[in-house]
């Protein structure tokens, strides 16, 4: 992140090398208006398209999901794309990103929002058209507490798990 705005959001650039680190191409911004703490995620989808994911800074202190995708190993990217409308307004930083991982030819996110604040947990979606559309994000963490940090992993047999921080209310303010 950087390009510091007077809004306190942060751009994101991605740097690709082709040689194992050992040299870097030209670094890219992929998008302007990020929230700063909320870590960005990437994955690659099959066809070996590169989607970035990050909290964007809509007006009004909107802070939700938006992604964009590189069909050229991250040269260019594609206008942001929201991923949903949770409609978070917050005026600091959550500091708990967003989660990506592919299976097969399906694109899964997993993220954190407090929403309207009548819907705060961790909320899981997914696209089948690189990022263009996403489904209606699944509330993940009913009924647990105070859910987020979302992690998603999709093994060999197209399984994808979710695991993400949070309390279960009968056992009082222990995490787990």
């Amino acid at each position: 992140g950087r390009d510091h705005a007077h809004d306190g959001t942060t751009s994101i650039y991605s740097a690709r090398s082709t040689n194992g680190g050992a040299t870097w191409q030209k670094n890219v911004r992929v998008t302007q208006n990020a929230c700063p703490c909320c870590r960005p995620n990437l994955a690659v989808l099959p066809n070996g398209h590169v989607v970035a994911i990050w909290r964007n800074v809509f007006p009004g202190q909107i802070r939700d999901m938006a992604c964009a995708v590189s069909a050229d190993g991250g040269q260019t990217w594609s206008a942001p794309r929201r991923v949903a409308v949770d409609n978070w307004h917050i005026m600091g930083c959550p500091v708990s990103g967003p989660h990506l991982a592919v299976s097969g030819k399906r694109l899964f996110a997993a993220w954190y929002s407090e929403g309207t604040g009548q819907n705060s947990g961790v909320r899981l979606s997914w696209s089948d058209d690189e990022g263009a559309t996403w489904s209606k994000p699944v509330m993940a963490s009913l009924p647990l507490q105070d859910a987020m940090q979302p992690y998603l992993y999709a093994d060999s047999a197209g399984h994808v798990y979710l695991a993400f921080r949070a309390r279960d209310p009968k056992r009082g303010d222990s995490w787990s």
